[in-house]
């Protein structure tokens, strides 16, 4: 992850952190350095160079470690006055997306905007409608456990744990503003998880609605308390591109709507 003013920015793999090193991400640099943004590099659990000890850490520990790490990180980097901690944003993509949604709605409180890059928001879809099923398998049980129990139809057991890790078990906590960037063409993570995620947190408006006119009653054992107001949402989609977001064009508009966006609402 890379930390810088205050963002928590998300990689998702190692090849995304050797593009970034050999500058072929030049427009979110360029982007953010045309706002007033400082820089800090850092490494991030799961990351190439740290032992293979390090790269099996992350597997079956997903949205519990990844995310202690990052607030650990973002708290020691104000307290060393390199970041501004109540100005915290988290941006990510692919799986940094899946711990920058995790992010938002564990640690509400903490930021005020979030950027998220085709996502991953629910392993339960996953499961079913991507072109690397058992990755979340894998990402949720752990390596040897998660190849065993791979297979066409998750059972309950599966089916659960998908849930208990997954961001959109959160979504009605998100209070902060959110740009979602996604690709037409993406099969790593397709179009239908980000729209199932974004029709739950709209949909809270409408659930709070009909509980304040009566026109929805309290189930038994459901909270009192009204899940907040939905947050302001955009969500651009290049119809032509796939996961990584890397045509030339799309790369310059999404980066430049990330950094305007965290502009808007942060800085």
């Amino acid at each position: 992850w890379i930390l810088f003013r205050g963002f928590v920015f998300l990689f998702s793999s190692v090849l995304f952190l050797f593009e970034f090193a050999r500058a072929k991400k030049k427009h979110l640099t360029l982007s953010l350095f045309l706002f007033p943004f400082q820089l800090k590099f850092e490494p991030k659990t799961n990351t190439q160079g740290y032992g293979e000890s390090s790269l099996q850490l992350l597997p079956g520990r997903i949205g519990s470690l990844d995310v202690d790490d990052c607030i650990s990180a973002l708290k020691a980097a104000a307290d060393r006055g390199l970041a501004d901690a109540s100005r915290a944003a988290a941006v990510g993509g692919s799986h940094g997306g899946f711990l920058a949604a995790n992010l938002l709605g564990l640690h509400p409180s903490l930021f005020r905007a979030g950027v998220l890059r085709n996502p991953v928001l629910d392993l339960s879809l996953m499961a079913a409608v991507s072109d690397i099923p058992e990755w979340a398998f894998v990402e949720a049980w752990g390596g040897r456990e998660g190849r065993r129990r791979a297979r066409a139809r998750p059972d309950a057991e599966d089916l659960a744990r998908f849930a208990a890790v997954s961001p959109i078990a959160h979504v009605d906590k998100v209070t902060a503003p959110l740009l979602v960037l996604l690709g037409g063409k993406d099969r790593r993570v397709p179009l239908e998880d980000a729209s199932r995620y974004l029709c739950a947190l709209r949909g809270r408006r409408a659930g709070r609605s009909r509980r304040e006119n009566g026109t929805a009653k309290k189930e038994e054992g459901e909270e009192d308390v009204l899940p907040p107001p939905p947050p302001r949402t955009r969500v651009l989609v290049f119809p032509n591109d796939a996961h990584a977001l890397d045509a030339p064009q799309t790369e310059f508009e999404a980066w430049l709507n990330a950094a305007a966006w965290l502009k808007e609402h942060v800085v």
